[in-house]
């Protein structure tokens, strides 16, 4: 039997007429996880096609099953050609008895933790758009383990250090 589900919400004003065109949106996603893996119904969120950086934070240490993001995002435009958005995500595990499950949607780690809190991750990225055809774009990355990672029964996912992550793209359209 599965019984699993999810909801996602995104709300938030841009300030389109104001210098920079502001915004701040908040952003919500709950997958749902197992509170008893033993019973015979499945209770896991499955994203299917995951593309966890476009939901769950740039670093793409997650994937949407049982995880919890509370999220804020400031989005500006201080010129015609230059863009930016700095995100803020908190992660939590939606059941504790519940696997934590990577961009990939394995599971990595014991299962049951005592803590929810998976992590803090921090988010900055920058665009411009140097003429119609080349667009360039850097960000960076910062992800804080929370302690059901850091107290986790397993020594690999336990005494794994905080991650950070530097990109630059540059996308020439023709």
């Amino acid at each position: 039997d599965i019984q699993a589900g999810f909801l996602s919400a995104q709300v938030g004003p841009t300030f389109s007429s104001m210098p920079w065109s502001p915004g701040i949106t908040g952003i919500f996603w709950w997958g749902s996880g197992d509170n008893n893996p033993l019973d015979g119904t499945n209770n896991t969120n499955n994203t299917l096609f995951p593309l966890g950086h476009a939901y769950w934070g740039q670093i793409d240490n997650l994937n949407g099953q049982n995880l919890l993001d509370y999220a804020v995002r400031f989005s500006g435009k201080p010129t015609k050609k230059l863009s930016y958005y700095v995100d803020y995500h908190i992660f939590d595990k939606a059941a504790r008895q519940d696997a934590i499950y990577n961009v990939a949607g394995a599971p990595f780690g014991g299962v049951t933790t005592t803590d929810k809190h998976i992590g803090d991750e921090l988010d900055i990225v920058m665009t411009y758009q140097v003429n119609k055809n080349l667009q360039l774009q850097a960000g960076y990355f910062w992800f804080w383990y929370g302690d059901a990672v850091t107290q986790n029964p397993n020594p690999l996912v336990r005494n794994r250090g905080d991650a950070e992550q530097f990109y630059f793209l540059a996308d020439w359209a023709f």
